[in-house]
């Protein structure tokens, strides 16, 4: 979302703008390898993000986290989608449709977008004042301000860099 926002002219990026594309994050774009049945659609493909991170559940806890991609996981789903903007539509691998499905409604409950737009919004334009160039990190300060856990506490992030210090979140 923060690429696609530095790319549009400074008139596009109100708050206004970037709630459309907050609201659709978590969701990626039509699965066009199946056909709907009787009307219903089938799931959509996992968001671009998801081909980074995977949950993790820790074996005492029973808690999640995200942890990076395994290397053979994370080449099939390059190959995957190497495939999909070929045109050649096959949905996701079997093995990583349980992880998918599980960041996509996690997503859903953990992202409050008019929070986020409001946060990112601000954010992006305190970069845009300071000289920061690439090392703003306006996309994880925003995060930083407005994600909170199901208790409704802020997410803890370990480290924001030094550059980020300068101002409250």
């Amino acid at each position: 979302v923060e690429r696609e926002l530095a790319s549009r002219p400074r008139s596009m990026q109100s708050e206004t703008d970037i709630l459309p594309m907050l609201e659709g994050v978590c969701e990626g774009d039509k699965d066009l390898s199946v056909p709907s049945y009787f009307g219903v659609e089938p799931p959509r493909l996992p968001a671009l993000w998801a081909d980074s991170v995977r949950p993790i559940q820790d074996k005492k806890t029973g808690r999640f986290s995200l942890g990076p991609f395994g290397k053979k996981a994370a080449k099939a789903r390059r190959k995957w989608r190497q495939s999909l903007a070929a045109g050649d539509h096959k949905p996701p691998l079997p093995d990583q449709n349980e992880a998918d499905t599980l960041l996509r409604l996690t997503c859903k409950d953990m992202l409050d977008p008019a929070a986020m737009g409001e946060a990112l919004f601000r954010e992006h334009h305190h970069c845009a004042s300071k000289d920061y160039g690439s090392k703003c990190q306006a996309a994880l300060r925003a995060a930083a301000a407005s994600c909170k856990d199901p208790a409704g506490a802020l997410c803890i992030y370990p480290d924001l860099s030094a550059e980020s210090a300068d101002t409250e979140l």
